[in-house]
């Protein structure tokens, strides 16, 4: 996947690109300890990739007026042009990832890495 962004000039890693994602598609709303969860990865990576995306002019940080503690998270006018112009590229990439498979094989290799997932999870 890596190798694919790079070949299209999409200069974020693909865990970069699905914080950036989130962001996008929970504008506002969502903070990092939501994406953390909804991603399954650890706080501490979340923070370190929102932090490279706010250095890059992509995401913006903001304390809710109700609460202080609580930092909602945007794309800038920055981040959110450059989600457009490369969230088609990214959804290609993704569907060719599966293409050739049937519904059937699809499925099989959902319920495995649920399975993972859920085996990760008990250990932890």
């Amino acid at each position: 996947m890596q190798t694919q962004l790079k070949s299209l000039d999409i200069p974020l890693t693909y865990d970069q690109w699905q914080v950036l994602q989130e962001v996008a598609f929970n504008d506002k709303v969502v903070n990092q300890k939501q994406i953390a969860e909804t991603l399954t990865k650890d706080d501490a990576s979340v923070m370190r990739i929102l932090e490279i995306l706010t250095r890059h002019g992509l995401v913006a940080k903001s304390k809710r007026t109700e609460d202080k503690r609580f930092t909602s998270l945007s794309l800038t006018a920055e981040g959110r042009d450059f989600f457009e112009a490369s969230q088609g590229k990214v959804n290609k990439i993704q569907e060719s990832m599966f293409q050739g498979f049937t519904e059937g094989e699809l499925k099989i290799v959902e319920a495995i890495l649920k399975k993972m997932n859920k085996q990760l999870e008990t250990r932890g």
